[in-house]
């Protein structure tokens, strides 16, 4: 999907009357619409419905004008940029539902690692026996239904010269009745997040498929990412694959799904340090330690006492205090009876596995420590702090613990058993951040 090109004709809201020909390109992640003799448009977004010259009805949904020109002599002519381009209908915004859905991500039939290959001799004769797999659901409410589709394709003749198989494995979301595209990227980015961990990178959703009455809609959105050059090719390159978790995975990802609700800061953040996008060294280290906190601040106790006796402590001092000092002094302590970032770190650090604690962190005091200066220096930057903050190198293998610290932390909330979780880490960590290894 480099680059895509479509001549036909294209018909604006309220003017399906009028058909203007015009020339559709989809490259770089943007969807421009170059319409010829075409000067008035919509105002807002809008959407339009054209006509290729193979005879492709195409919608062009969420549109909106990025430039218009006229000129005597000359032919006017507008400027469309579209955030959705689907092939195979012409749909109005009423119609944009539907009940199936196919995701194409990046890597995925190397995470799995399923074949359908159930027999193969190769001695003085070939013999091969090929059985597409069942598809397996790992995700099921009363409404929706997430589940791992296999596709294959072969010749449909008797070959001559040569016989190719070639399997793909998709995801399929389907639904009770129909979903709305809003409905759908909340379901993508469940999906996506909780593969992101799996990969140890971010996964690129390649193709999208709608199904809508027995119909298949390709589609391609403003964004999408075409460079697949770093594709996931061997089971080292992830940090867990299926077959670690397929026992569990239908319960890890029902969990991972009331995670994204209940922790979504937390997993965008993690996310993001995923991502391929260049982020300066200390925003990356303080966007790492909010998560770190936010992650504490949701999952365990917030408050070092229980409310209503500190509540009459407060009251106490303050009514001791000076009539003119009170509001400075009530400012002061409307946050004294929540934990330190020192004091989270801590906690956390005393629910993992000692054996992986050892084997990565075994000196996590150290790390507590320099977190917490580092944090306070970066946030405030004040010359006292600077002595004790690291920089450079040493922040960045200190952003990369916390890193992985955060990235078990939201591992072990979706119910991985803690050995297997420990033995994942263990593992991967030969491949993946063998520079962190402590013992």
């Amino acid at each position: 999907m480099e680059k895509i090109e479509i001549v036909g004709y294209w018909n604006l809201p309220g003017d399906e009357s009028n058909s203007y020909s015009g020339n559709l390109l989809v490259e770089d992640g943007k969807i421009k619409l170059t319409l010829l003799g075409c000067y008035d448009l919509p105002g807002g977004t809008f959407t339009v419905h054209g006509l290729s010259t193979f005879g492709k009805k195409i919608t062009l949904y969420k549109c909106f004008t990025t430039k218009r020109s006229m000129s005597v002599p000359g032919i006017p002519y507008a400027e469309v940029t579209s955030n959705y381009f689907i092939k195979g209908e012409h749909l109005t915004d009423d119609s944009l539902t539907f009940s199936n859905a196919l995701l194409d991500f990046s890597g995925l039939s190397e995470w799995i690692d399923i074949g359908g290959f159930t027999d193969f001799e190769n001695r003085e004769e070939l013999s091969i026996k090929y059985k597409t797999p069942e598809a397996i659901t790992f995700y099921k409410t009363e409404n929706i239904e997430f589940a791992f589709v296999f596709q294959s394709s072969s010749p449909i003749f008797r070959p001559t010269h040569s016989y190719t198989i070639s399997q793909q494995t998709v995801i399929q979301i389907k639904h009770k009745n129909e979903f709305n595209l809003d409905e759908f990227w909340e379901y993508v980015s469940i999906i996506k997040s909780f593969l992101t961990l799996a990969y140890f990178s971010e996964p690129i959703l390649q193709e999208i498929k709608f199904k809508k009455e027995n119909k298949i809609l390709e589609v391609i959105y403003a964004g999408q990412k075409t460079d697949f050059k770093k594709l996931k090719v061997n089971k080292r390159d992830f940090l867990f694959t299926y077959k670690n978790v397929k026992n569990q995975l239908q319960t890890i990802f029902s969990k991972w799904a009331t995670l994204n609700k209940v922790l979504d800061p937390v997993v965008n953040i993690l996310l993001e340090a995923f991502g391929t996008r260049n982020i300066i060294n200390e925003n990356k280290f303080l966007n790492i330690i909010q998560g770190i906190e936010t992650f504490h601040r949701r999952v365990k106790k917030n408050e070092m006492e229980k409310d209503i006796f500190h509540k009459k402590r407060v009251s106490e001092i303050i009514a001791l205090c000076p009539l003119e000092y009170r509001p400075w002094l009530q400012e002061k302590l409307n946050f004294s009876n929540e934990p330190t970032l020192k004091q989270r770190i801590e906690e956390l650090f005393e629910t993992m596995d000692p054996l992986l604690k050892n084997h990565l962190f075994n000196d996590y005091e150290s790390i507590i420590s320099n977190a917490k200066n580092s944090r306070n220096y970066y946030t405030h930057y004040s010359p006292k702090l600077e002595k004790k903050a690291l920089k450079d190198t040493q922040l960045f293998y200190l952003t990369e613990r916390l890193k992985i610290f955060l990235l078990i932390l939201l591992l072990s909330e979706t119910g991985i058993e803690k050995e297997n979780l420990s033995n994942i880490i263990k593992e991967s960590s030969q491949f993946l951040f063998n520079h962190l290894i402590t013992a």
